[in-house]
């Protein structure tokens, strides 16, 4: 489902560039256990449950300090944490990460007002390498109760003459963690404009791993962990996008579907500064997430109508919004 092409020579030569043909935003997991409907809670041996959250049909996942990680191509909303609401700080401050000077990498992150009651999260501390058991978790739909198959024209057939096989998706939604094992590492994949480097998971039959998981097209940002050299739990990756076959119907999950994973290795450094920091992005003298007008320097905090937002930054009559506007979402390759 996707195409390598020549080697960059700005990159070490182990990195192969993939043209995102055939890849679609990722969503969170369809695992092939039992009628799918299962793993809505923490496992026993948690990874990091209660810091995946969902805003919207999106997932993010809390490192510490206030600050959210997860996909660079979807909007930024409120955050729920279990049964908890957590708001966006005012101005919705964002740091993008980079794969390199000239190349945004497909991971962002953002600020949250109130900061949930969580130890930093323990990032990867080493390169992903193939046949790593994973968890995946992730805010997305469940599938069918029943494995199914279908034609090379997506039609369906008795298994004995399938060409395809897996689950078609329904509506229901919910946090669910699945397992799997890396396929490969040391990639970079072209997501729209932004480059990123990534480790890959492929979905096969059988239960190659207790729970077999596959990310689905729709949105983007759960989650990956796995294990260091000493046991302990480590985030690993953020799920940015899929690969599936050709004309695959958007509601199914098939077999050999491949989901990619952005390598939080590759940009650790950038991520424990971003963390470690307490912005003042307009340089007002007030953190931003004390700033009730954070890109737009305002250090009187002027508020005459007393909402929480600085004059500054409402609105004005014509219904323009006057603070600089983040950009849009982009479209996304793949149908």
């Amino acid at each position: 489902s996707t195409m390598k092409i020549a080697r960059s020579a700005r990159f070490a030569p182990w990195l192969i560039l993939l043209l995102a043909l055939g890849l679609r935003p990722a969503l969170a997991v369809v695992i092939d256990s039992g009628d799918g409907s299962g793993n809505t809670t923490a496992p026993a041996d948690d990874p990091g449950w209660n810091r995946v959250g969902a805003f919207g049909h999106t997932t993010g996942c809390y490192l510490g300090n206030h600050w959210v990680l997860t996909a660079g191509h979807i909007g930024i909303r409120e955050l729920w944490l279990g049964d908890r609401l957590f708001h966006g700080v005012q101005g919705k401050i964002r740091r993008r990460l980079a794969t390199s000077a000239l190349l945004e990498a497909d991971l962002q992150l953002f600020q949250l007002r109130e900061s949930p009651e969580f130890p930093p999260v323990r990032l990867a501390s080493s390169a992903p390498r193939a046949r790593t058991p994973v968890v995946m978790v992730g805010n997305g739909l469940q599938r069918g109760p029943s494995r199914m198959a279908w034609s090379r024209l997506w039609a369906i057939v008795p298994r004995s003459d399938a060409w395809y096989a897996g689950y078609p998706t329904g509506p229901e939604r919910a946090l669910r963690w699945g397992t799997n094992h890396i396929a490969s590492a040391g990639e970079l994949t072209r997501t729209g404009k932004r480059v990123t480097r990534v480790f890959s998971t492929r979905f096969d039959g059988g239960l190659p791993s207790p729970h077999e998981a596959q990310a689905v097209s729709g949105d983007s940002g759960g989650p990956v962990f796995a294990k260091n050299s000493d046991g302990e739990w480590e985030l690993v990756g953020i799920m940015i996008t899929v690969s599936v076959e050709p004309d695959q119907p958007r509601d199914h999950a098939v077999y050999g579907n491949i989901t990619y994973v952005a390598d939080i290795n590759a940009y650790r450094e950038q991520i424990e500064k971003i963390v470690a920091s307490s912005p003042d992005q307009d340089r007002d003298g007030l953190l931003d997430i004390d700033d009730n007008c954070a890109r737009v320097k305002n250090p009187g905090q002027a508020d005459a109508d007393g909402d929480g937002t600085g004059d500054l930054c409402e609105e004005p009559a014509d219904g323009e919004d006057s603070t600089p506007k983040p950009a849009a979402r982009e479209k996304r390759a793949g149908p």
